[in-house]
């Protein structure tokens, strides 16, 4: 059962959910979604050890739009307000393809925020992390996305969201949640991916958190994967240590 609260950060409505008690978890959703759809499994299997917070990114499920100039800098300050606002000391943070795109600006912008880190098909943005002429074909992927009604985005994403066979308690919710959409998603209601706005804001081929990430321990390897390449502009103070304590 979902327990939606809101709280207004910077102007805009933050959605989320937060269950259990002990040290705080913030699980980041990627770019297809919301948290509570995406992390229904950590939130059920992890609030016995943590207090475990989903959060819906500005511009998607419940939270408010952003300006189409946002760009992942806004995300992260965001983030970390959100953060502050809550009263989380130093909470553990988990994200998900975009949401850990988004964990290693936080950490490049607000380095003293996060306790650990645990990164799932991770990337350091389009522009980090691969050609020119690649970045910007995904990007007018993603833009065409936007244009298409609910119906056909699920029909296009659906298939290449899940590892093989996924079980249908799984797959129904996303599809339930994504047919669920108004018209003009994701450019109204996902993570924006703005004309102007650098690449770097949405995943390709975003995998199954349920399937990635099974519920342990944050700061574990089990079922994550450390960052393969970091964008050298970000501050790296700390990430070698993390490096080798997800990969332990």
């Amino acid at each position: 059962m979902e327990r939606i609260e809101t709280i207004a950060v910077g102007g805009l409505r933050i959605a989320f959910e937060r269950v259990g008690e002990g040290p705080p978890l913030v699980l980041l959703h990627g770019y297809v979604g919301d948290g509570p759809t995406t992390w229904r499994p950590q939130l059920d299997s992890l609030s016995d050890e943590f207090t475990v917070i989903a959060w819906d990114a500005p511009g998607a499920g419940r939270s408010t739009d952003p300006s189409e100039m946002f760009g992942m800098a806004g995300y992260a300050d965001c983030l970390a307000r959100f953060i502050e606002m809550l009263g989380l000391d130093r909470p553990h943070i988990i994200g998900l393809s975009f949401g850990g795109a988004l964990a290693l600006a936080l950490c490049h912008r607000h380095p003293d925020t996060a306790m650990t880190l645990s990164l799932a098909s991770a990337y350091a943005g389009w522009g980090g992390s691969l050609p020119a002429a690649i970045a910007e074909q995904r990007l007018r992927q993603a833009l065409a996305l936007a244009d298409l009604s609910p119906d056909e985005l699920v029909g296009a994403l659906l298939p290449t969201m899940f590892s093989e066979s996924p079980p249908a308690a799984t797959v129904d919710p996303v599809r339930r949640r994504a047919e669920s959409l108004p018209s003009g998603w994701p450019s109204s209601h996902g993570p924006r991916v703005g004309r102007g706005s650098a690449p770097g804001t949405a995943p390709h081929r975003p995998p199954d958190a349920a399937h990635l990430w099974r519920p342990g321990r944050p700061g574990t390897s089990r079922g994550c994967e450390a960052p393969r390449r970091v964008d050298r502009r970000c501050d790296t103070r700390g990430l070698a240590e993390r490096r080798a304590h997800l990969q332990s």
